[in-house]
């Protein structure tokens, strides 16, 4: 019993940061219908960067870089809208060649060393399972993170903006709206909070160079997992992501492990519990 509820805390815990990178994923989805496929790019190279330079420092430039990289995403689906490419596959796929390219950069710079740092070492007991402050302090981060974007897009003229480009892309531009730069705005908050779980997952489990791909799978999929319908879905797509991954990690060799939560949201697809939507966020 004790082994199940250390998965299930350890599960939540972990889904927290991933949250982190699922959050906007339907805000983007929602408002470009398309999704940036190099969030999980954004986590490692910020990760990367913090490592590299360390510190509080570190973390600052970690952010900063991830910031960096989310900018050129959007200035990609930019590029790409002025251009004429407008099939929301084309913006995927641009940022998938984005997340390899990001990938090859830290492989380069920082070789194929895990990623880690240590973060806050202290360890407290909740019902006879040791959690660290870390961990917590990565929820915690996550919850915040969710309720105020929960409150920009439903209290503030930004989010009523970029409520309106989900709702009417047209009717939003002959309102006077500039779309595409709520676009670009939607693509590069989703690229920073990604940077912001990438710093936190540097101090807690640590990252390879190789992560981005599974960090953008798994943010994809916690946010499908309820239909794409906004933060506070993301959010709980994620946590339950997580406690997945942790409860399958646990009960099953890691070769297993690695397959199960992926194959867990194509059966809740398929069974029909989930719907894909393009309203409001």
């Amino acid at each position: 019993m004790i082994n199940l509820l250390e998965f299930v805390i350890g599960g939540l815990l972990l889904g927290g940061v991933y949250g982190l990178i699922a959050l906007p994923i339907s805000m983007v989805h929602s408002t470009t219908h398309s999704l940036d496929a190099a969030v999980g790019g954004h986590a490692v190279v910020a990760a990367a960067t913090a490592a590299g330079v360390g510190g509080v420092a570190g973390i600052a430039a970690g952010v900063g870089v991830g910031a960096l990289s989310a900018a050129v995403a959007g200035l990609i689906y930019l590029g790409l809208r002025y251009t004429g490419h407008s099939d929301p596959i084309t913006f995927v796929l641009a940022t998938f060649g984005l997340a390899m390219a990001l990938q090859a950069a830290v492989l380069m710079l920082h070789g194929r060393d895990p990623i880690t740092a240590h973060g806050f070492s202290g360890t407290f007991q909740f019902s006879g399972i040791l959690v660290r402050y870390q961990s917590l302090l990565n929820l915690t981060v996550g919850i915040i993170a969710v309720v105020a974007l929960t409150f920009v897009l439903q209290h503030s003229s930004a989010g009523r903006s970029l409520r309106a480009c989900a709702d009417n892309v047209v009717g939003a531009q002959l309102a006077g709206l500039r779309v595409a730069l709520l676009q670009f705005l939607a693509i590069f908050v989703g690229g920073l909070l990604a940077a912001v779980a990438g710093v936190l997952l540097l101090y807690s489990a640590g990252l390879t160079y190789m992560s981005g791909l599974h960090l953008t799978l798994a943010a994809i999929g916690a946010a499908v997992l309820f239909g794409l319908r906004g933060p506070v879905h993301g959010f709980a797509g994620a946590l339950l992501f997580g406690l997945v991954e942790a409860l399958v990690y646990g009960y099953t060799s890691s070769g297993v492990a690695a397959t199960i939560p992926l194959l867990f949201i194509f059966v809740v697809l398929a069974l029909g519990r989930s719907t894909i939507e393009t309203g409001r966020p």
